[in-house]
Order: structure tokens, then sequence, then C-alpha cells
């Protein structure tokens, strides 16, 4: 991803690489990009990135001008941030 990209090239360590199970399956999910035109629901053309983790998917829509790089760094994070949250509602936790 152009997060991962730009992490190794500033030579920064990864964080999802320190977290566990969760980080794994984010370091393998599927992920991409793609433009809506205009429709009803978002009237101006709107980019829409999306993450499948596991079983789940999680989608950002975003305005073209907004920063993409950005923008998938909040959506990993969110994507860990309700993975932890999900582990922990499972059975066997505390």
């Amino acid at each position: 991803s152009a997060v991962a990209l730009s992490r190794e090239a500033s030579g920064s360590l990864c964080v999802e690489a320190v977290l566990g199970e969760e980080a794994a399956a984010l370091g393998e999910a599927d992920s991409g990009v793609f433009s809506l035109g205009n429709a009803e629901l978002f009237p101006d053309r709107s980019v829409v990135l999306w993450l499948g983790v596991q079983s789940l998917a999680f989608t950002l829509v975003c305005r073209p001008h907004e920063n993409l790089l950005l923008a998938e760094g909040a959506l990993r994070n969110i994507a860990r941030h309700c993975l932890e949250e999900l582990r922990l509602l499972g059975p066997g936790a505390e």
C-alpha cells in the first residue's frame, strides 16, 4: 500500500507489525480505490478507499481533493481498532 511504501522509505517501524493477529490480518488485507460518479447519495464525484480484512469490509468515501495517503492510514487505523474490539468481544476474552 501507499502507506507501507511511505513508512518503508522513511525507515519508520511499521506499527501494525507490533500489534498481533489483527495486524497480520491487516497486512494481508485486500485493498483498493475506485471513483464514484455523480449519484443521489454523493452528488459530487467521490473517491472510495476499501479494505477487506478477514470477513469484514471497511470503506472510506473521500472528496477528490483529499489526501488519499492520509485517508488510507486512517482507514487502516479504524480497521485495526475495530478488529481489536471484536477480538475482545469474542470467546475467551476477559
